[in-house]
């Protein structure tokens, strides 16, 4: 069995596109992600030290869109999926 997490509709302003000007000015990003995790120990544990903090997900998620800027939208996922 798995555990879905989701993080939906997180927000973040990056520099970040094929133009100078979006690279500049910056673009708004939303992010929605859907993580399957295998059942494990947090399914009898109760521990979040036993499954995915969707916290530091999400903190992933805004340290890519902070990170160095992507000409493609396309590589900058591939970067969070990483």
């Amino acid at each position: 069995m798995t555990t879905t997490i989701f993080v939906e509709q997180l927000e973040f302003t990056g520099a970040h596109g094929v133009y100078e000007e979006e690279r500049r000015e910056g673009r708004r990003f939303l992010v929605d992600l859907e993580v399957d995790v295998a059942d494990g120990p947090a399914a009898t544990s109760d521990a979040l030290g036993d499954t995915l903090d969707y916290r530091a997900l999400a903190q992933l998620i805004l340290d890519v869109g902070a990170g160095p800027s992507c000409a493609l939208v396309e590589h900058m996922a591939a970067q969070i999926l990483d």
